[in-house]
């Protein structure tokens, strides 16, 4: 009975996050900042760039911490 519960458990379970999206990848990125008075060009602060493989972007705008302007989806029902 344990060999049949186990992979219908780990298929249908969200353990974490929105079922909606199935796989998450980080990437760490530095974004350049230019001085508007003098152009010079530093290094800003470290950010993160998610991709993700699923998408659920109302509930995703809904998390306290995600910048709304620096969001996107491709998936062209979440955006009608």
């Amino acid at each position: 009975m344990k060999n049949e519960f186990e992979p219908s458990l780990l298929n249908e379970l969200a353990l974490k996050g929105l079922q909606e999206i199935n796989k998450v990848t980080f990437t760490k990125i530095q974004e350049n900042v230019v001085c508007p008075k003098t152009g010079k060009i530093s290094v800003g602060e470290d950010s993160w760039l998610i991709e993700t493989d699923g998408s659920a972007l109302a509930k995703v705008l809904a998390i306290p911490k995600v910048d709304a302007t620096k969001t996107v989806t491709n998936s062209n029902m979440e955006v009608l």
